[in-house]
């Protein structure tokens, strides 16, 4: 280790104490549960002030919460447990087989079931615990974002957005025409979900890369059986479903006999001869942000739903007044579990069309269409992108593999406007801090500052170098948090590889092996590490950063055909994934017109900057 890279070590691990403390992972925006469960015969929420309340029956203490303030809250039949704000769980009520007894450490999320309980622990594996007689309790190896448990069998959405199911094979209902979809923990293939919702003999999940909901199990009464459209949001009872969808409306479908899956002033249309109106929406003028379906039996059943403005209303069997919210109760909110996958906005991107040629494009994210901005840019190689905070204006710097290595441009009208060079042979990001002054990373040189012109453009001649640093640290691009208080950096973490005499020698010879979040803290110029074992599990290459107005990180995995995206909450270190299919013909316009249609994948593309449409 040279002198640079000693001293730069130790730098970051004295500060990585300091940040970690103020980093612990908590419950995240995409577990899409947690502010209010819906159980057997008694309800629980998460207030404004992050303390819990439940009502309902309440034998066995299931709805006396303890003291203190929490993060998610998870009902079952005759237990309770909560996430706590020191990512700890607690669990209350009758505690038969274990089920209320929490294994000791830090979680991300807790899940409870009818008779067991699992959560996913801070280094991403789950934990179960309570009645095992299926294997319920018995979770699988990998690391996971989601959890989800049933009656009898338990689901997860593991890193790979992949969802595998263990525990309770079949239902006692295996005859009769529709009645089974498969089976509850044999998930479809070759498909990668947000959410997965575990019920009693059925699952469902929201497909990842077009929000759409897919069921297999038990389907007598059509439980598994969704409406189309696209949803936020899902979560399954014993023998039915219900799911929030984009228009923030509720829709529910399988049995219905207590009124469970009929939403007030709902609008119901008939699939089952047996049970009639088993498809149910609620009116177009009552927003909803969040729903959870109850966990009681053929009787005993009620669904709550949260609207926009975290009030809660409940509907179904209310013998125990599990469906009677308290009064005036407002909810933390639970915007974050069901907004879009990005906030209102424009998203610039800059495309590696071929190797050395740049493409611009644009995507507005109501509708998330990729709109070519521009012609191609040949042999430019454009590697770093961002839009200056005052003026709105877009800049570009170019990387390595041209004549002018390392320009600076300003993309106006549809064209890039030279502004001039630098002295360093790669740059690979640049971000513009809320003061004005552009910062960026050189992979031959390290951290550079760059003031500004009476213009609000780099003067390149006050160009100085801030952190020296030899190539071994490949950062791919960099972006300042909202506050420009961290500079955030992403470096692709490889390995070499034994190749075949055969192999292409233009052809990479390292895989990746996962990613790493640096930060540089503007303060005192101290590094740090963020998100460690989050960034390390992900295992594909990361090739443009962006700060969303959130403070989350927005990401863009490269080599897939369909646009790849990733949101990072740096706070909770868990990542909303979207694919976005682009593998379409696309016509390109010049002047002249010397551009041709053809199919574009986005699948190398180098910066994002975003532009933000909220006022």
């Amino acid at each position: 280790m040279n002198n640079l890279n000693h001293k730069l070590y130790w730098r970051m691990m004295v500060t990585l104490i300091v940040f970690l403390l103020s980093s612990f992972l908590s419950a995240n925006e995409a577990i899409l549960t947690g502010v209010v469960d819906s159980g057997w015969n008694h309800t629980c929420a998460i207030k404004t002030d992050n303390t819990i309340v439940c009502w309902g029956r309440n034998r066995f203490g299931q709805a006396t919460p303890p003291s203190g303030t929490f993060l998610q809250v998870s009902t079952g039949n005759k237990h309770t447990c909560g996430l706590q704000t020191n990512q700890t769980v607690a669990c209350w009520g009758y505690n038969g087989d274990g089920r209320a007894t929490a294994p000791s450490g830090t979680f991300l999320q807790v899940s409870v079931g009818i008779e067991h309980t699992c959560g996913i622990k801070t280094d991403s594996t789950v934990t179960c615990w309570g009645k095992n007689d299926y294997d319920q309790a018995t979770p699988p190896n990998g690391t996971f974002i989601q959890i989800s448990t049933g009656k009898e069998h338990t689901c997860g959405i593991h890193t790979d957005n992949t969802v595998e199911c263990w525990g309770r094979k079949g239902n006692p209902w295996s005859s009769g025409p529709n009645s089974n979809i498969g089976d509850q923990i044999i998930p479809p293939s070759n498909t990668t979900f947000s959410q997965v919702s575990a019920g009693g003999w059925h699952t469902c999940g929201i497909r990842a890369n077009d929000n759409t909901v897919v069921c297999w199990g038990h389907n007598a009464d059509s439980q598994a059986s969704p409406p189309e459209g696209a949803f936020s949001q899902i979560s399954t009872g014993i023998y039915y479903t219900c799911g929030v969808k984009t228009d923030n409306t509720v829709a529910c479908w399988g049995w219905n006999e207590m009124g469970q899956a009929k939403p007030p002033n709902s609008t119901c249309t008939s699939r089952n001869d047996k049970y009639p109106q088993d498809v149910c929406s609620s009116p177009s003028n009552v927003n909803f942000s969040y729903v959870s379906a109850g966990k009681g039996g053929e009787k005993d059943v009620h669904t709550c739903g949260v609207r926009t403005d975290n009030t809660v209303i409940c509907w179904g069997y209310n013998e125990y007044g599990q469906a009677t919210p308290p009064p005036c109760l407002r909810v933390k909110s639970s915007e974050p579990q069901t907004a879009t996958f990005l906030p209102y906005g424009i998203l610039y991107g800059v495309h590696k069309d071929g190797t050395k040629d740049s493409q611009f494009f644009t995507i507005d994210t109501r509708t998330f269409v990729p709109n070519v901005l521009g012609p191609v840019y040949e042999n430019y190689n454009i590697a770093a992108l961002a839009i200056h905070p005052l003026t709105h204006q877009l800049f570009a710097v170019s990387g390595d593999q041209i004549n002018k290595k390392g320009y600076f441009y300003q993309q106006v009208a549809h064209n890039l406007l030279e502004i001039g060079g630098t002295s360093f042979r790669e740059v690979e990001g640049i971000s513009i801090h809320s003061d004005g002054t552009f910062w960026g990373w050189a992979a031959d040189a390290g951290l550079f500052k760059i003031e500004t012109d009476e213009n609000n453009e780099p003067y390149l001649r006050t160009l100085e170098l801030l952190l020296p640093i030899s190539g071994e640290v490949q950062i791919e691009d960099i972006t300042w948090n909202q506050a420009g208080t961290l500079l955030y950096a992403v470096e692709n973490l490889q390995h070499e590889e034994t190749l075949p005499d055969s192999f292409d020698e233009n052809s990479p010879k390292s895989a990746i092996t996962g990613a790493r979040l640096w930060a540089y803290h503007i303060s005192d110029g101290a590094i740090s590490t963020v998100c460690d074992k989050r960034m390390s599990s992900l295992g594909e290459e990361i090739e443009a950063l962006e700060t969303l107005p959130n403070d989350t990180l927005l990401f863009h995995f490269s080599g897939h055909d369909n646009l790849t995206f990733g949101v990072l909450d740096v706070q909770t270190c868990q990542i909303v994934r979207k694919e976005i299919p682009t593998n379409y013909y696309v016509e390109e316009r010049g002047d002249p017109a010397v551009y041709k249609d053809r199919v574009r994948s986005y699948n190398n593309v180098k910066s994002f900057a975003w532009f933000s449409c909220a006022p």
